[in-house]
């Protein structure tokens, strides 16, 4: 699917098919959901490249070229800079020759702190004198989303709001700020802060154990690459509900699955 789509996107941005602000969207619900679905394509097609040989090396090369030229055309913040954070991720693990497992671990924490970080970037704005733009920008947006989720999670936080509960939930806060930027607000555009919300603290209790289970990606083909790709939903999901939503969430899903059940075969 994310072939058909990154090929679809060159043919729409060379016929200049792009959104108002110039970003390429295609036939989906926004950029952003564009580029969620393309940059996991890019880290298989890498699995896949490095033992390949002759036309289907030419060929999934080829590809690559056409995914990442999508991915960048939709100017999505959250996957480039996750792609970016990925690099990273992988220069410190060859570097310091730490454990995947640990690795991994680390790189969960950083997650849920920059998720934490989120609750309180509306004081902290306002502490830096920034004000908000007429008409709001989608930062603007995005800090009163993530304050009003603050305020649910203050009110529900051992048992969380229900599933697909949120946008009711975020309009019957509205009494107690500006008017939104934005109304329809299905999610707070967060892995971790979604969970809290919808689910409570055991939900997140129960998420962290799966993250920070110990396992080995080397004992499993292909197990690095399914690393990286959980890797890259995570950083990802900072600033958007990758592991909850659509097809990234059953990759995010089946994935941490299967290196979870070779862990537990390999620890009997």
């Amino acid at each position: 699917m994310s072939s058909f789509l990154a090929i679809s996107g060159v043919i729409f941005f060379f016929l200049d098919k792009l959104t108002f602000d110039g970003r390429l969207q295609i036939f989906l619900n926004s950029p952003n959901a564009l580029a969620m679905i393309l940059t996991p394509g890019i880290i298989i097609l890498l699995a896949f490249l490095h033992s390949k040989k002759g036309f289907l090396y030419i060929f999934i090369l080829l590809l690559l070229f056409f995914h990442i030229f999508s991915t960048i055309a939709t100017l999505s913040f959250g996957a480039l800079l996750s792609l970016s954070f990925l690099v990273v991720f992988f220069i410190f693990k060859k570097t310091t020759q730490i454990e995947w497992s640990r690795a991994y671990l680390i790189l969960s924490l950083v997650v849920i702190l920059f998720s934490v970080f989120l609750l309180f970037l509306a004081p902290l704005s306002s502490m830096l004198g920034y004000e908000q733009k007429k008409p709001a920008s989608s930062t603007d947006s995005r800090i009163m989303i993530y304050d009003v989720t603050k305020q649910i999670i203050s009110e529900h936080l051992f048992w969380g709001i229900g599933p697909g509960n949120f946008q009711k939930h975020y309009l019957l806060n509205q009494a107690n700020y500006p008017p939104y930027p934005e109304w329809a607000v299905p999610h707070p555009h967060n892995n971790i802060l979604l969970t809290i919300a919808e689910g409570g603290v055991f939900a997140l209790l129960g998420l962290l154990l799966l993250l920070t289970n110990r396992f080995d990606p080397t004992k499993v083909s292909y197990g690095v690459f399914l690393l990286f790709l959980l890797a890259y939903l995570l950083l990802h999901g900072i600033i958007d509900t990758t592991i909850w939503k659509n097809d990234t969430a059953v990759i995010f899903w089946l994935f941490l699955g299967i290196l979870n059940f070779h862990n537990t075969k390999l620890l009997k």
